[in-house]
C-alpha cells in the first residue's frame, strides 16, 4: 500500500533531463559520488531512436532553507540498452533498466547514496521529480515486496512520470540513505523498481573504471628565466626553489639561480616573489603589487621594481666578489639592504649622479672592510631624495636605504 507523499527535499536526489532524437526526455537520479549519477536506463535510451544528447542534472530547486540548486552537465558513462519500444518493457528488462553519468563538474555538497543488493521487501521511501508537481522533488512511504521472478521490487507507489530513476531507499541504523533499487515503471495499478544485485553494481563498477582520469591542469607559471649566455634559453618555473640566507625576509613564492650566466628573471605569476640569482650580470623584474625580494648576486645587475608594490634590493658583503646593483623605479615603499656594513669599520661614499651610460642617479659605494665592494645607482633618483642608517637584520650588521 501507498503512504503520504511530501516534498522533504533529498539533495543527493536530481533531476535529469536531455535530448533523445527530437524529444526532450526528463527523470530522476541519485548521487553514488559527487560526480556519479545512478539513473534508469530510459532516461538516456529509446530503443529504435538511440542514446541521448544534451544530459544535464539538477539537484533539488531552492526551497525555503534548502541548499541552492546546483547544476552540471554529464556524459552517458554506461547504460543497459533495454528494449523499450513504445514505451514498453518486459519485466526482464525492466531489470536492467540502469544506467550511470559522469558530471562534468562534480556535486560536492548535496550528499550521495550508499547502495544496497538483495533487498526483499518492507517499508521504502521512492523518491524523484514527478512531471505532474514540476520542478518539485516528492517521496512516497510505500511498502514493496520481492518479484519472484525477476529482480524487481513490486509496489503500487504512483509518483508518475519524471520519477523513473529515482531511489527506492531506507536509512540504516547508522543513518546513512541507502538505495536498493531505482524506479522503473507504473502500469496503472502496480510499480516496479531495478532490485540492484552484486552484478549490477559491478557492471555499474566496469562502467565508471572506463572514466577516463582528467589530467591536472597545467601549472601556472610563476617565473620567467631567459639564458643571455645560452642563446637566450627561455625556461618558465612553475615551483618554488629557494632556501638561501634571504628565506627569512618576508616572501611568497621564490625562485634562485646559482650559475653564472647573464640571466633576466621576472615574476610572472608569482605572489610576493623572491629572485635571487648568481654571478652573471642580471636583470631582475620584480611583482607589479604586493612584496617583492630581489638579489642579482655578484656582477652588474639592473633590478626594476615591475609595479607599485614594495620591493626589497639586496646587495650582499659577505659573497666574494664586486656588486654592482642597478635599481630602477624606486619609490616610497622600497628599501634597498646593503648586508656586511659594519659601523666604524665599514666605509660609504656617496656621488649625485654615478652610474653608466643612460642609467645614471645617486649612487652609494659600500666597502665592508672585507676586500669586496658593494655598489647600488638608484637610477634617476637624487641623493637629496634617499635616506638610511645602520640597521642590525636578522643578526647581520647592515645600512638601510630608502625613498624619502
Amino acid at each position: 500500500m501507498s503512504g503520504s507523499v511530501n516534498n522533504s527535499s533529498i539533495g543527493a536526489v536530481v533531476q535529469v533531463t536531455d535530448k533523445i532524437g527530437n524529444s526532450i526526455e526528463f527523470g530522476s537520479g541519485i548521487l553514488i559520488a559527487p560526480n556519479l549519477v545512478l539513473t534508469a536506463a530510459h532516461v538516456v535510451w529509446t530503443e529504435g531512436v538511440g542514446v541521448a544528447s544534451d544530459v544535464e542534472v539538477q539537484t533539488t530547486v531552492q526551497a525555503a532553507g534548502a541548499p541552492e540548486a546546483e547544476y552540471s552537465a554529464a556524459q552517458i558513462s554506461g547504460y543497459n540498452a533495454v528494449d523499450d519500444a513504445n514505451g514498453v518493457e518486459t519485466d526482464s528488462q525492466l531489470s536492467s533498466d540502469f544506467a550511470l553519468l559522469y558530471l562534468t563538474t562534480p556535486i560536492e555538497n548535496a550528499g550521495t547514496f550508499a547502495l544496497g543488493t538483495g533487498y526483499t521487501g518492507g517499508t521504502v521511501n521512492v523518491t524523484g521529480f514527478p512531471l505532474s508537481d514540476s520542478p518539485n522533488q516528492e517521496t512516497a512511504s510505500e511498502t514493496v515486496s520481492d518479484d519472484p521472478s525477476n529482480p524487481l521490487l513490486t509496489g503500487n507507489y504512483v509518483l508518475g512520470e519524471g520519477a523513473s530513476g529515482g531511489p527506492v531507499w531506507y536509512t540504516t541504523s547508522s543513518g546513512t540513505p541507502e538505495a536498493v533499487g531505482l524506479n522503473v515503471s507504473f502500469d496503472g495499478s502496480t510499480s516496479d523498481a531495478v532490485q540492484l544485485t552484486p552484478s549490477d553494481l559491478q557492471e555499474i563498477s566496469q562502467w565508471e573504471s572506463t572514466i577516463p582520469t582528467p589530467s591536472p591542469p597545467t601549472p601556472s607559471p610563476l617565473f620567467k628565466m631567459t639564458d643571455n649566455s645560452a642563446s637566450n634559453t627561455v625556461t618558465t618555473i612553475t615551483a618554488d626553489s629557494y632556501n638561501g640566507p634571504l628565506a627569512f625576509l618576508a616572501h611568497g613564492d621564490a625562485f634562485s639561480y646559482n650559475g653564472s650566466d647573464n640571466v633576466q628573471v621576472s615574476a610572472l605569476n608569482a605572489t610576493n616573489p623572491l629572485i635571487a640569482t648568481g654571478s652573471g650580470n642580471d636583470l631582475l623584474t620584480s611583482s607589479a603589487t604586493g612584496t617583492s625580494v630581489l638579489d642579482g648576486g655578484t656582477g652588474a645587475n639592473i633590478e626594476t621594481d615591475g609595479g607599485n608594490g614594495n620591493t626589497t634590493f639586496v646587495q650582499n658583503g659577505y659573497v666574494t666578489g664586486q656588486t654592482w646593483d642597478f635599481v630602477q623605479n624606486f619609490h616610497g615603499g622600497d628599501e634597498d639592504i646593503i648586508f656586511g656594513y659594519i659601523k666604524g669599520i665599514s666605509t660609504m661614499t656617496s656621488q649625485q649622479n654615478g652610474g653608466l651610460a643612460s642609467d645614471l642617479g645617486a649612487t652609494f659605494t659600500v666597502k665592508p672592510g672585507n676586500g669586496n665592494a658593494e655598489e647600488v645607482t638608484f637610477v634617476g633618483a637624487s641623493l637629496s631624495s634617499i635616506q638610511g642608517c645602520s640597521a642590525v637584520i636578522d643578526g647581520v650588521p647592515s645600512f638601510i636605504l630608502w625613498d624619502k
